[in-house]
């Protein structure tokens, strides 16, 4: 974790920005937001497939856009598709 923590702020100091991708998808997804300087949050797909039908899936992506919303991170989901 510290070198990652290493990386990305030399990353950023090279003007680049950073996604933390496949939120969710780990146990240990809120706990690197909180250890980790990133620009965005990147929603596992898992989440966003079948969003509008599933509750669950509905009720993780509204806490993970509140949660990113919170330290004022962008965020991107994966798998978007329109019929």
């Amino acid at each position: 974790m510290a070198d990652a923590k290493i990386f990305i702020e030399q990353a950023r100091i090279l003007g680049l920005r950073i996604a933390l991708d496949e939120f969710g998808a780990g146990s240990s997804s809120f706990g690197y937001l909180k250890t980790l300087k990133v620009d965005m949050l990147k929603i596992d797909g898992q989440f966003i497939q079948h969003l509008m039908n599933d509750p669950f899936n509905y009720a993780a992506v509204s806490c993970f856009v509140d949660a990113a919303d919170v330290i004022g991170l962008k965020t991107i989901a994966e798998f978007v598709d329109y019929p």
